[in-house]
């Protein structure tokens, strides 16, 4: 009668394996194996690995956009040569949007899958918050993760560490709700079944959901944020269901729903872990709209993260008129013959793309490793 028997290989055939794997497989495995019988404790949870691992992207060149994307920033206004980037269209006392046209190597799709080997270390957890202000038209699908895996693990409470502090600021402008203290120890569901009960509450999905064609749309926004946390907003009834219709990676969003999957990002499991957001899109000028949702998520228990050098003022934000996603504007003029005519014209609101305006992703670099700016 044979009988199994667990072999101890211990940490370093464990380190040996993990180099043949990367991104959520170098994940998997830790998460599979660590602190088991069989190779004792492997995870990295101190940042002097990540800082060897980063390091291997110093003196490398700079990942420039497709060409087509250079060509037309110079169609539509100018571009700094020497540091690819757009120069902002106008003056003013606030800093200003500045794409950048180029990738950062350690914050490249190669960069990450790397890095993802060391994904508990204080480093790692900030560093995939900023990954976020790569520029949209970088084609990368980064790391998916299951919620229902990752929410007790990657997604844990703790507070903002060190390295985070050293880049944001919590914004203390914008006051909570009262009577607001059931959302100080705000906490969150780990289990699709506990979210889809959420969801049939608070959103009636039991009427909607099996109707919903999961091979063309998704669920996304708030109303997936609402059923993961084991309390609803206090307005929820002001919420809609965001269906959105996908063609391209699924990474383009914090947070979905996948008939009985919800998968989400890193830098979302790090909100929900700190009880914390960041406004990717966020400068001294943003439009009302921005900061009325920027409100919204502070009035439902999330602090706002500032970048360190954000120079705007969120109250005075907040007394601009509004712009309507949609309006009709009309015009009168006088043609050459003396005649008043009108013209009319519709607008749209544009849509505003992230932009790192305040280069956090260079002060990380210039923090962990400078020569990490330095190009061939």
């Amino acid at each position: 009668m044979s009988t199994n028997k667990i072999i101890q290989c211990g940490e370093f055939v464990a380190y040996n394996l993990l180099r043949f794997l990367d991104g959520v497989d170098a994940i998997n495995f830790i998460e599979a194996v660590d602190s088991s019988e069989q190779f004792g404790s492997i995870a990295e949870v101190f940042d002097h690995r990540f800082i060897i691992l980063i390091s291997t992207f110093c003196n490398h060149q700079r990942i420039r956009l497709p060409d087509i994307v250079w060509h037309y920033y110079r169609d539509v206004g100018e571009i700094d040569e020497e540091n690819f980037c757009v120069i902002p269209e106008r003056y003013s006392f606030f800093i200003q949007p500045s794409e950048r046209l180029y990738i950062h190597p350690c914050f490249s799709l190669e960069g990450f899958l790397k890095l993802c080997e060391v994904y508990q270390t204080p480093l790692f957890k900030c560093y995939s918050r900023l990954l976020s202000w790569n520029s949209v038209y970088y084609n990368a699908g980064f790391a998916l993760l299951d919620y229902e895996w990752y929410s007790q693990t990657v997604g844990s409470k703790r507070t903002l560490n060190g390295h985070e502090k050293s880049l944001f600021k919590i914004q203390k402008t914008l006051a909570k709700i009262e009577n607001g203290n059931e959302y100080q120890n705000m906490t969150f569901v780990h289990t699709v079944e506990e979210f889809k009960l959420n969801l049939t509450v608070r959103f009636s999905s039991a009427l909607w959901l099996e109707a919903i064609d999961f091979s063309k749309f998704i669920i996304v926004g708030g109303c997936v944020l609402n059923s993961l946390c084991k309390l609803p907003f206090h307005d929820t009834k002001d919420q809609d269901i965001n269906l959105i219709y996908y063609i391209n990676s699924l990474s383009d969003f914090e947070v979905t729903v996948q008939r009985d999957k919800i998968i989400s990002t890193f830098p979302f499991l790090q909100a929900l872990a700190t009880r914390s957001f960041i406004v990717y899109n966020l400068y001294g000028e943003s439009p009302k709209h921005l900061c009325t949702r920027i409100s919204k998520y502070c009035n439902r228990g999330f602090d706002l993260l500032l970048p360190i050098g954000f120079d705007g003022d969120l109250k005075s934000m907040m007394k601009q008129e509004d712009i309507p996603f949609y309006r009709i504007e009309s015009k009168k003029y006088i043609d050459d013959e003396g005649e008043v005519h009108t013209s009319t014209t519709e607008t749209y609101r544009g849509f505003m793309y992230n932009v790192d305006t305040f280069r956090l992703q260079e002060k990380f670099m210039l923090n962990v490793c400078p020569k990490l700016l330095e190009y061939k």
